[in-house]
């Protein structure tokens, strides 16, 4: 009975942490990808590209699932001019080096655009991360909804289109 208790308890409270609601703003932050090269989220918008964030860690199965399907991949390769993909290893008690080969498996073989790690969290924080993979849309005007793990380029370009168009200068 006390197990029963315990799974249902654990279920429930799986659903009392919220995501970002749709619409809200996306908070700024820079990181520096496996490359060394150093972005910048409100940057990247105010160029009027729409940042697909795919939050993952380097353990989750679903993540490594999503990302073997190559669409983020021929997302970015296919609109380079309006869209910037960036897979950020969101787990902050998992090391850089799990990347190349901890976890699942070697992440660089299946994740073929801009990765980088957090390891101090803060980007799963302010984008109040309750799961893995976390798949958001920030349009230009900075405004992040939700958009989950899409099946095809065209699913993802039509939330890409679906942006306001206001940008901040």
């Amino acid at each position: 009975m006390k197990k029963t208790l315990f799974i249902f308890t654990c279920f429930i409270s799986s659903f009392s942490l919220a995501q970002l609601p749709p619409n809200s703003l996306g908070l700024d932050f820079t990181v520096t990808d496996i490359e060394g090269e150093t972005h910048n989220l409100y940057d990247i918008l105010d160029e009027g590209k729409t940042v697909i964030l795919d939050l993952f860690a380097t353990w989750c199965g679903p993540c490594w699932n999503f990302a073997e399907t190559g669409v983020l991949e021929d997302l970015q390769n296919e609109n380079p001019d309006a869209v910037f993909c960036m897979a950020i290893e969101a787990d902050p008690s998992t090391p850089e080096s799990e990347i190349y080969g901890g976890g699942v498996g070697d992440w660089t073989t299946v994740i073929d655009y801009m990765m980088a790690d957090d390891p101090s969290g803060d980007i799963a924080d302010d984008y109040a991360l309750a799961y893995y993979p976390t798949i958001y849309k920030i349009c230009p005007d900075r405004m992040v909804t939700e958009v989950g793990q899409l099946s095809s380029v065209s699913a993802f370009m039509s939330e890409v289109n679906s942006c306001s168009q206001a940008t901040y200068s």
